[in-house]
């Protein structure tokens, strides 16, 4: 990150510079937005990550006057794999 400051001085035109590497925060930022909105067990985006790209896209086909298709899809027999290897939370049958 770099900022610069006017600085006042008498007859001079001064600026104050400094200088900071936010590389190592970004990378933890990304990896904590990650982590949130993709599931630990698939990697696969989340319901959270879900609802923001369908509230996005909705959004969008709205001002594009553009329709909006959306598939959903049932998986045989997902709930007992669910609950040897998923999430905590139940799945709704």
């Amino acid at each position: 990150m770099l900022r610069v400051l006017p600085v006042q001085y008498p007859g001079i035109r001064c600026f104050a510079v400094s200088h900071q590497d936010i590389t190592q925060r970004k990378l933890v930022e990304q990896a904590v937005e990650h982590s949130a909105q993709h599931d630990p067990l698939t990697g696969l985006a989340n319901r959270r990550r879900f609802e923001g790209f369908l509230a996005r896209s909705w959004r969008r086909g709205q001002r594009a006057v553009s329709p909006l298709s959306l598939l959903m899809i049932d998986l045989d027999n997902f709930k007992p794999f669910n609950d040897s290897y998923g999430c905590h939370l139940p799945v709704k049958s």
